[in-house]
């Protein structure tokens, strides 16, 4: 699950920004589905919002971008540290 100031990126279009909160839709089936909130970087005073279901969204950092729906087969001693001091938004 994302926490509100994760930074994120969109898995098919690649655009990146940060958590603001959650919502939700009606899909197809009557049934409503749980979205992201995400402020996209931007450089004018203007901050636009996307909204895509939670599977869409990827935690991101400058190193590496993490998907948290992959489940390894085997277990990892890989370490990710993220790295938050420099602001970007």
């Amino acid at each position: 699950m994302f926490s509100l100031g994760d930074r994120v990126q969109h898995k098919t279009t690649g655009i990146r920004g940060k958590v603001i909160g959650y919502g939700d839709r009606l899909n197809t089936n009557g049934n409503y589905q749980i979205t992201l909130r995400v402020e996209l970087r931007s450089y004018s005073p203007i901050r636009p919002v996307a909204e895509d279901s939670l599977d869409k969204w990827q935690i991101w950092n400058e190193r590496k971008s993490i998907d948290l729906n992959h489940r390894p087969q085997q277990a990892s001693d890989e370490v990710i540290l993220l790295d938050y001091s420099k602001e970007q938004f």
